[in-house]
């Protein structure tokens, strides 16, 4: 087992186990390694609110270019009404990230599901961060 591959499968236990402070210390230093990468986008539509949720923080946190098949992909994964809400939040952060690159129509959709999230403590420094207040 390659090391990228031990370092998703720790992000992975740590996401189930909702020790989000650990996967955010973590995830940079790897958000764009391949393997992390290709799980991310197999992962989009996983059940488990939590792996999904990571799925989209490994594209907020990746600096790679979004394909259209990865637009495609947060983009349902925003559109979804889920009682967790922060897959739909980190789709949307990753969406905002790229706010110069994307149509301006995504952008607008990933800004009002920031607005959303002003009140949640959990994540309102990163959801004003992205909307610039």
């Amino acid at each position: 087992m390659n090391s990228s591959s031990s370092i998703l499968e720790q992000l992975i236990t740590l996401s189930k186990q909702d020790f989000w402070e650990c996967v955010d210390a973590i995830l940079p230093a790897h958000a764009n390694d391949i393997d992390v990468i290709a799980w991310a986008k197999e992962n989009t539509k996983n059940p488990n609110a939590n792996l999904k949720d990571l799925s989209a923080c490994i594209f907020e946190t990746s600096t790679i270019v979004l394909e259209k098949s990865d637009i495609e992909k947060l983009l349902v994964m925003i559109h979804e009404q889920i009682d967790n809400s922060y897959p739909r939040f980190r789709a949307a952060c990753a969406f905002a990230k790229r706010a110069h690159v994307l149509d301006k129509h995504i952008v607008e959709e990933a800004r009002a599901i920031l607005r959303e999230h002003l009140n949640d403590e959990d994540v309102a420094d990163i959801a004003k961060a992205y909307l610039g207040i």
